[in-house]
């Protein structure tokens, strides 16, 4: 096998002609046939992608054989009441992993390894929640299924205890998803699968220290920060007394009863002031991004997403509330105790009491929680769908769910639910851009001669082509090509938007190409006035709109974000290290100067799109962590996952990377960097 040959069996399972492990239809007799028919012309990645498909396919079917088993040894109960538990359970974890992770104490507030579990694997606080709603869906799921059908759970003859059903169907579901995870990393992400030991049958499947993927781990970092810069301002008692006038519910309990009341936000703790604020300047940010007949026009469901939103709003800080109201002892030895961690609600006061906190109709409001509420289907999405039907008249809340909704996975998901065409969203993300690039060029203090952002389809004799970004400083032309990606929510969306991302590099290419064999009559049809004492220079960018991939080149071409493209020209210094003042504001105690003058402006743009400062990770930022996957017998497969996490770092990190501007420090900085002891 060579790997100077085409992927034959990758690109059979791409184009649906070969079915891959993870479907429930597999056969792995078919999948050794097809592989018999290639493999002589095989690349060295089908050999791993065969190899990997019987390892994952042996490792689901006996999960699946051991799910089977485990329900002919069902104890008395009802779907209802597992449904509950799992839920609980969901709950109860995050909510463990949250209490552990504000006892750490860390130089940097990203990348935090928690040791919270059987295994004794170090976990990052983003696997551990995705892992407490991800991985409890396939049991949820199910129990719904078998609500719908009215298919009731057979009690066994000898019956296994009802706690240790419950766990150990809670672990099957995990270890299905964590498995079904591998194949995406293995199939999607060219994971490398190594055979540890034979005999034991141990694999190691490992994330390649490439520079694609130190881009990605570097780019989900920068979001996160961006996330947290806004919490900062949202923590701002100014930004706060806008949002003062909301309403928003909390649950409490009525005698036997546990009802929806409406809460007002103005008398709230600091913590759900914050988080009102944060989601309030999110969803009017969504609006320059997302076009505006998406958020407020009704798409036949009797509601617009921004009614969903506001909605959302108050779920999730009514999901703030639930959670601090669970038992500090987490202990859960019944299912009594477990239940504590599934708060219930009658489902009139929720509709009743979101009518008040939101202003919105009764209908509207019935249509949304609808909407919102899980079903059996597969492309329901417990983060997007947050309400359990515990009965016509209940429902059970995904407190693990509501308490760190991301709000463009939710739109998103809700357009598609919607039937809305996603492809529009690039035109406003184009024109967004576009105005704010042109803001900060005119503002600029060293650009007298320039030209501003166009997006323009230039006709010619020689040719046409469709430029989403033109724009003029002096002699040099910025070439810019944006991409309104998804979001990026797992291994397939990843490669999509590397797919993606890829022709847009090459597009910048052909269109700087065609733009410079045509220069002064592309220069006349922009009404621009072309100079022929001047060697025009070009600089070059994919502008994508998830912050995916940032600084990692495509045909050669960088990725950007807007806030990246248009900080070079907001500013010539960019914050390195900020200290709060008294004042709740931010000081800069360190801070590049990326240019001086128009010379240093031009020059530098391109190598600054290269290597955005923003990225403040490096390779040597992160390090392997090795995650030993359960087993599932002696006899199974066994898996090791080594994949990047940030490295615990000190506060001054950052000073100490070799930096390709100048960096200036304030009179006071040794003074201010020493009482620092965590980082954002």
């Amino acid at each position: 096998m060579s790997d100077e040959v085409e992927n034959v069996f990758v690109e059979k399972i791409i184009k649906n002609k070969i079915k891959p492990p993870t479907r429930f239809d597999f056969k792995l007799d078919s999948w050794i046939e097809e592989w018999e028919k290639v493999k002589g012309t095989a690349s060295k990645r089908d050999g791993k992608i065969f190899a990997s498909g019987c390892v994952i396919d042996s490792l689901l079917s006996e999960i699946r054989t051991l799910l089977d088993d485990a329900y002919l040894r069902a104890p008395k109960t009802t779907n209802e009441k597992l449904i509950l538990a799992y839920v609980a359970m969901s709950n109860r974890e995050l909510a463990v992993a949250m209490k552990n992770a504000l006892a750490e104490t860390r130089a940097s507030a990203f990348g935090i390894k928690i040791n919270a579990n059987y295994i004794g694997n170090s976990l990052t606080l983003q696997e551990i929640s995705h892992g407490c709603v991800d991985g409890l869906q396939p049991a949820i799921r199910m129990c719904q299924k078998r609500i719908d059908d009215n298919q009731p759970i057979k009690k066994s003859a000898a019956p296994d205890d009802l706690m240790s059903f419950i766990r150990y169907e809670i672990d099957l579901s995990q270890l299905y998803v964590l498995y079904s995870h591998v194949w995406q990393c293995l199939f999607w992400s060219d994971y490398d699968l190594i055979q540890v030991d034979k005999e034991q049958k141990v694999y190691c499947v490992k994330q390649p220290a490439s520079e694609f993927e130190f881009s990605f781990e570097n780019s989900a970092i920068r979001r996160e920060r961006l996330s947290a810069q806004k919490g900062h301002i949202a923590t701002d008692p100014t930004i706060q007394a806008i949002f003062s006038g909301d309403k928003y519910v909390v649950i409490r309990k009525q005698g036997k009863r546990k009802l929806a009341e409406v809460a007002h936000v103005k008398g709230a703790d600091e913590v759900t002031l914050s988080r009102n604020a944060h989601w309030q300047i999110t969803t009017t940010d969504m609006l320059k991004y997302y076009p505006e007949e998406w958020l407020i026009k009704e798409h036949g469901k009797g509601f617009a997403i921004r009614d969903a939103l506001s909605v959302m709003r108050c779920l999730m800080l009514m999901s703030g509330d639930l959670m601090e109201r669970f038992p500090e002892d987490d202990s859960v030895w019944s299912l009594n105790k477990l239940l504590q961690f599934c708060p219930t609600v009658q489902a009139l006061s929720l509709k009743f009491a979101l009518m008040k906190a939101t202003g919105l109709a009764a209908e509207k409001v019935s249509n949304i929680l609808e909407f919102m509420t899980f079903k059996a289907d597969k492309t329901s999405d417990l983060w997007c769908q947050p309400l359990i039907k515990k009965s016509n008249s209940h429902y059970a809340i995904s407190v693990s769910a509501l308490a760190s909704p991301v709000m463009t996975r939710l739109i998103e998901k809700w357009c598609v639910e919607l039937g809305i065409d996603l492809t529009q969203k690039g035109y406003k993300y184009e024109q967004t851009v576009v105005d704010l690039l042109n803001e900060q060029l005119v503002q600029n203090e060293f650009i007298d001669d320039y030209d501003q952002a166009v997006g323009k389809r230039i006709k010619l004799q020689a040719g046409e082509e469709e430029f989403d970004l033109l724009a003029r400083v002096d002699d040099l032309i910025i070439v810019g090509e944006f991409k309104a990606t998804l979001t990026v929510d797992s291994e397939v969306m990843k490669q999509r938007t590397a797919d993606t991302l890829q022709y847009a590099g090459i597009q910048v290419n052909r269109k700087t190409k065609f733009l410079q064999a045509n220069i002064e009559s592309v220069f006349k049809r922009l009404g621009w006035k072309y100079d022929s004492t001047k060697q025009y220079n070009f600089a070059q960018c994919i502008v994508n709109s998830a912050r995916i991939f940032i600084g990692y080149k495509f045909d050669g071409v960088p990725v950007v974000d807007e806030k990246i493209l248009n900080s070079y020209f907001e500013s010539k210094t960019m914050s390195l290290l900020a200290v709060p003042c008294e004042q709740g504001d931010m000081r800069d105690i360190a801070w590049y100067e990326l240019y001086s003058d128009l010379k240093e402006l031009k020059d530098n743009l391109q190598p600054y799109l290269l290597r955005p400062p923003q990225l403040s990770e490096i390779e040597d930022s992160f390090e392997y962590s090795n995650v030993q996957l359960p087993a599932i017998s002696q006899d199974s497969f066994k898996i090791l996952q080594r994949r990047f996490v940030l490295k615990d770092v000190s506060p001054t990190y950052r000073m100490e990377q070799e930096h390709d501007f100048r960096v200036f420090k304030s009179a006071d900085y040794e003074e201010q960097i020493a009482k620092v002891d965590m980082i954002m």
